[in-house]
């Protein structure tokens, strides 16, 4: 019986992360179809944190995404709507990350951080900066001016790494091989953006989302995938408001 629980626990993973995501993406499709499978999807996760005890958590956190979608309807007015989505999320993950714990052996010890990490993380950010240069999109921030969007990029990604990196990644690891962790984590990063309704920012999601669980697979530090996080916001805001203005 034991040994069928880690198949169990990967299909019900799959899936539910994969209904999350499909009504993110129907959010984008189809608004007015999104926003009930959104509300039904709500339901299910929580119908499944109530029957699997073992998946509390996982399910919860998942919860976290059509709470998140639903602010994003509710505020038209892209500002404000963006700093309310960024602070439910990152007021949710602390609260999260207080309450649940985690098994320490699942991902590898590093005793400190050294300057050759923050190197590579600094690397990794100027590499998806490069990226998101590369794939034209849009994004309300650039509205902004850079003393107000320079300080938001660096909490926007610190709310985006402590849900995806340090509560979803850790939370499948558990379950799951670190590989797999990072194909969830990668889905769960491009839920955030899947109902912004840009394809390209979708895009742009799924690969530095990939890109940053994998950092986060090797080096579990949140301070350097937020340091690599921000890095890309930043290049990509900075740029961004030159062409602009």
């Amino acid at each position: 019986m034991a040994s069928k629980s880690p198949r169990i626990a990967l299909h019900l993973l799959v899936g539910l992360t994969g209904l999350v995501l499909a009504a993110q993406l129907l959010l984008t499709i189809w608004p007015a179809v999104g926003v009930y499978v959104n509300t039904i999807t709500f339901v299910i996760l929580l119908a499944f944190a109530v029957r699997r005890p073992a998946l509390r958590s996982f399910t919860l956190l998942l919860a976290v995404i059509p709470v998140v979608a639903w602010i994003s309807l509710i505020i038209a007015t892209d500002i404000p709507r963006l700093f309310a989505t960024y602070g439910i999320l990152l007021a949710l993950g602390i609260t999260f990350k207080r309450q649940v714990s985690f098994r320490r052996d699942i991902l590898p010890h590093v005793p400190h951080i050294s300057p050759r990490h923050y190197l590579i993380a600094l690397g990794v950010g100027v590499i998806l900066g490069g990226l998101s240069l590369a794939i034209p999109h849009t994004h309300p921030i650039t509205t902004l001016p850079l003393v107000v969007a320079l300080p938001a990029c660096v909490v926007f990604a610190f709310a985006e790494e402590l849900y995806v990196r340090g509560l979803i990644q850790q939370q499948v690891s558990q379950y799951v091989s670190a590989n797999f962790a990072i194909l969830l984590a990668a889905a769960a990063g491009l839920c955030l953006s899947a109902g912004q309704g840009s394809v390209w920012l979708i895009l742009l999601a799924l690969i530095s989302h990939g890109i940053l669980s994998v950092l986060y697979r090797f080096i579990p530090r949140l301070a350097l995938t937020t340091l690599a996080n921000s890095t890309m916001k930043i290049l990509w805001v900075v740029a961004a408001s030159f062409t602009i203005h």
